[in-house]
């Protein structure tokens, strides 16, 4: 979803991109579960593509049809692999100068029951509550040069102001006198400081983790980068992935 409608947004200057998401009528059903088919349409009026850039190099790993533009040229040909995964169908229209139609299709399982809680959301909802009337901050390595961790900080600040209302303190990771009750990173942040620093930031976590207030916010598409994060800091944080 993160690439789609980030390719939207990137190849459309003007115009609109839209989202919708149609989930169909149940195809399936169980005492536990239904299945119903979840369709999530990305539609823009960009610059669009050719059909044969489509059929040969869309889905192919380091392939851009302006090699000028930025990125690497994968982001594709993972939703590719993410959506053969999990069984789904992907499809893509576009015209040069009008713009672009995905549609991704899944079969998805919906609950009858929901599922027990094994306390995670219950001290996210708490942080939340308590970060009102408790000084928060984002901690943040002293890695300038990774825009990637950059571009994921300035969301997070974003979502924060916009959502909650908040104006959380940017604090770098070494400055230990600053922190606040409640403290989150980005992983990437995390990662930079595990590699370069792994004593100083043992020796912060168990001074501001009391406990679990280090919520870890994940970028990434990979499985095992919460155990990364746990190993990283060795406590029980919570992280929460591509909130």
């Amino acid at each position: 979803m993160t690439n789609l409608l980030g390719n939207a947004l990137k190849y459309t200057k003007t115009g609109s991109v839209q989202i919708t998401i149609d989930i169909e009528d149940a195809i399936q059903t169980t005492a536990e579960a239904e299945y119903r088919p979840v369709v999530l349409t990305v539609q823009d009026s960009g610059i669009g593509m050719t059909s044969d850039f489509i059929k040969s190099g869309l889905f192919a790993p380091f392939q851009q049809e302006d090699t000028n533009s930025k990125g690497t040229g994968l982001g594709m040909s993972i939703v590719k692999s993410i959506v053969a995964n999990i069984d789904g169908k992907i499809r893509v229209s576009s015209e040069v100068n009008k713009g672009t139609r995905i549609r991704f299709s899944h079969v998805a399982k919906f609950l009858t029951e929901p599922p027990s809680s094994d306390g995670t959301d219950d001290y996210v909802a708490l942080a939340l509550g308590a970060i009102h009337q408790d000084r928060l901050c984002l901690l943040t390595s002293k890695d300038e040069a990774d825009e990637h961790a950059f571009r994921s900080r300035e969301a997070v600040l974003r979502i924060l102001h916009r959502s909650l209302g908040l104006e959380p303190f940017k604090v770098h990771f070494k400055e230990s006198e600053s922190l606040g009750n409640f403290n989150m990173t980005v992983d990437r942040d995390l990662f930079h400081e595990a590699e370069h620093d792994r004593k100083a930031l043992k020796a912060l976590c168990q001074k501001v983790i009391h406990p679990q207030r280090l919520i870890v916010l994940g970028s990434s598409i990979y499985e095992d980068t919460s155990h990364r994060a746990k190993q990283a800091t060795e406590t029980s944080t919570i992280y929460i992935n591509q909130p």
